[in-house]
């Protein structure tokens, strides 16, 4: 069994112990977004909750720190809950993001098995931020959901708080 990475401090201190609901979720997004950026990464964060509403999986984009362009926040979250579950499918999951995911983060989520998919600011905030997230459509989200069975909910809660953050990070990165 491969050992699970611990966590930085901080990432702990924001993830709760105990279930969360959809919108605490979303906020954890959020909170690891705000963090990432003030560490001098990009503005995203990610949560992924199994069933019952527990904290699996926390990422935060990673980008810039670990000169990895695919550490974006999804994909943390993504290899977090699936190296803590011990396998590379997570049935029945749900992963919040701050930001509609890109192209990349797109086909992780494709493979991982996850039952939902909810993100906040839209590819058009990143996109305005000048971040370009690649042709991620409509139709591939539809197709997603018709072929795998992932709900998809685009735009769900504080959306113009996420936008601002990125707006935010644009300012003195752009």
């Amino acid at each position: 069994m491969t050992a699970t990475p611990p966590r930085p401090a901080w990432v702990e201190a924001l993830a709760p112990p105990t279930p969360i609901d959809a919108a605490a979720a979303m906020e954890l997004s959020l909170a690891l977004a705000a963090a990432s950026s003030q560490q001098g990464d990009g503005p995203f964060g990610a949560v992924i909750v199994d069933p019952d509403g527990q904290v699996v999986g926390v990422g935060w984009n990673r980008v810039v720190a670990s000169h990895d362009s695919t550490a974006h926040a999804e994909i943390v979250a993504l290899r977090d809950a699936q190296a803590r579950a011990q396998d590379h499918t997570l049935p029945g999951h749900h992963l919040f993001s701050s930001c509609a995911p890109c192209i990349q983060c797109f086909g992780a989520i494709w493979w991982s098995g996850l039952a939902a998919v909810s993100w906040c600011a839209a590819q058009e905030d990143a996109a305005a931020a000048g971040f370009d997230e690649g042709p991620v459509t409509p139709t591939m989200w539809h197709e997603l959901r018709a072929r795998k069975g992932t709900h998809i909910h685009a735009a769900v809660g504080p959306v113009a708080r996420a936008a601002a953050q990125l707006r935010d990070y644009a300012g003195p990165h752009y």
